[in-house]
C-alpha cells in the first residue's frame, strides 16, 4: 500500500473520516444535515429563511431541509413557533452529547500523531489545495 499516490491516500482517508463521522451521528439516530441544523439553531439561526441560507452549501446533500427540521421537531429537539425556530432543552442536550462524541472522534482521527507531524501534514495539504486552486 505504500506505493499508492497521494491522491489515493487523500480519497481513502476522506472516505474513512466521512464514514466514521456518520457512525458518530448515527449513535443519536441522526444524519449530517440534522447535525448542521442543530448547530445552526445553537448558533442563533432563528427563521427558516436564515436556516436555508446557513445550509445553502449543503443543499444537495441529504434529505430536504424542511424534512430534517420536522424530524428534529418531532423528536422534541427543535421547536417551531410562528416563524421562529429554536433548540429545545432536549435538543441542546443531544447536541452537547454529540459535541463530546465528535471531539472524541476528532481525537481518535489524530491519535498517535505528534503536533509537529500534524501541522506539517495540514501545511502540505493546504499547499496542495493552493496549487490546485491556481488557474481554476
Amino acid at each position: 500500500m505504500t506505493d499508492r499516490p497521494i491522491t489515493w491516500w487523500v480519497k481513502h482517508v476522506d472516505q474513512l473520516i466521512e464514514e466514521s463521522f456518520d457512525r458518530v451521528l448515527a449513535g443519536e439516530g441522526i444524519g449530517r444535515k440534522h447535525w448542521r441544523v442543530l448547530n445552526a439553531l445553537a448558533g442563533g439561526v432563528a427563521t427558516l429563511p436564515e436556516l436555508d441560507r446557513a445550509l445553502a452549501p449543503f443543499r444537495e446533500a441529504g434529505p430536504d431541509l424542511t424534512v430534517v427540521l420536522e424530524q428534529l421537531v418531532s423528536r422534541g429537539w427543535a421547536r417551531r413557533s410562528a416563524s421562529r425556530l429554536s433548540l429545545t432543552q432536549t435538543g441542546a442536550g443531544a447536541r452537547e452529547r454529540l459535541v463530546k462524541a465528535i471531539a472524541g472522534h476528532r481525537w481518535r482521527v489524530t491519535e498517535g500523531i505528534d503536533e509537529r507531524s500534524l501541522r506539517a501534514t495540514v501545511a502540505t495539504l493546504r499547499q496542495i489545495a493552493g496549487n490546485l486552486a491556481v488557474g481554476r
